[in-house]
């Protein structure tokens, strides 16, 4: 039985293994203070846990290393496995299940997997509800003395048609993630010039940081097309000293992150739980405000919590 209470949740959960009943409360307000009371006087339960798939820039940018704490701060109830790959691979951990919330930037794969649709074949599950959380934009990086001559400002199309005329090297994740679904796009725009060719790196899979290690290598050294905060992080962490922005600035590279809560997800009140944390208030504001001191002048990303 439930009831409302000051914008909590009340319920009555009872172990399977247990023959005790217990107070449950769920994550609403973000008060953990006034939680810890309540299981204090009434007793504890075992935390449920909440698989979420994640698009690897949330991990490589840094961003996920600080707001994953304070949802265990925020929502003791549950413990958050998260797995951190390309967003069609997320997408795909949602459609057979295997994750019960996901945050990806991969806006038509998304559109697909709400009609139960991933990679063009119906998926067992499909996305419940789906919302924007925040964005930021994709930037074309490459070796400093930048031997393709793209110009900094051109569209993004004019830069990748200078990469392909001068044959320079360009690392391709390759994994079917939003950063590569968005360089493709990009490709198709000027007839797939890439195609077939040896400069194009395509072989294999590599994740976002893998990619601008490939790409920074003086012996491997090229082009490649990154999110802004893991660009800045990886900055940071020196290990993209070789590289510079070519190229940005064109509305093409603007980059939106959703989180999808999945329909029938083993754990749909941690579903449900998260996709509100995330785009509460307390961590719209964390997310705003990422990075700020570290890059200062720089965006990281910009919160935008709603509907579609």
């Amino acid at each position: 039985l439930t009831a409302n209470s000051g914008g909590y949740y009340w319920g009555v959960y009872k172990p399977k293994l247990a023959g005790k009943f217990f107070v449950r409360t769920r994550c609403v307000n973000h008060d953990t203070a006034s939680r810890v009371a309540v299981l204090t006087v009434t007793g504890t339960i075992p935390p449920s846990t909440v698989f979420l798939a994640s698009t690897t820039s949330t991990r490589d940018s840094g961003l996920f290393e600080r707001i994953g704490p304070v949802f265990k701060q925020n929502c003791p109830e549950y413990v958050l496995k998260a797995t951190f790959v390309g967003s069609g691979a997320a997408i795909a951990l949602g459609g057979t299940g295997d994750a019960d919330v996901l945050l990806t930037h991969s806006p038509t794969a998304e559109v697909d997997f709400m009609n139960g649709i991933v990679a063009g074949a119906p998926s067992a599950y499909r996305g419940l509800r789906r919302y924007k959380v925040m964005y930021n934009d994709f930037v074309l990086v490459g070796p400093k003395t930048n031997p393709a001559g793209v110009g900094a400002s051109v569209p993004a199309t004019q830069a990748f048609q200078s990469i392909a005329t001068a044959g320079s090297t360009f690392w391709s994740r390759n994994d079917n993630s939003g950063t590569n679904t968005k360089e493709k796009e990009i490709w198709a725009l000027i007839g797939n010039p890439q195609t077939g060719q040896t400069w194009y790196k395509a072989s294999g899979t590599m994740g976002m940081a893998q990619a601008l290690a490939a790409a920074n290598d003086a012996s491997t050294g090229g082009y490649t097309l990154s999110d802004r905060a893991t660009w800045l992080n990886a900055g940071a962490l020196g290990i993209v000293k070789n590289l510079m922005v070519v190229n940005s600035g064109d509305a093409r590279y603007f980059n939106q992150y959703s989180v999808i809560e999945v329909r029938g997800a083993r754990n749909a009140e941690g579903s449900q739980d998260f996709s509100n944390w995330i785009r509460s208030p307390e961590v719209q504001e964390l997310i705003r405000t990422y990075g700020e001191y570290t890059y200062p002048g720089q965006v990281m990303f910009v919160p935008n919590a709603g509907s579609y």
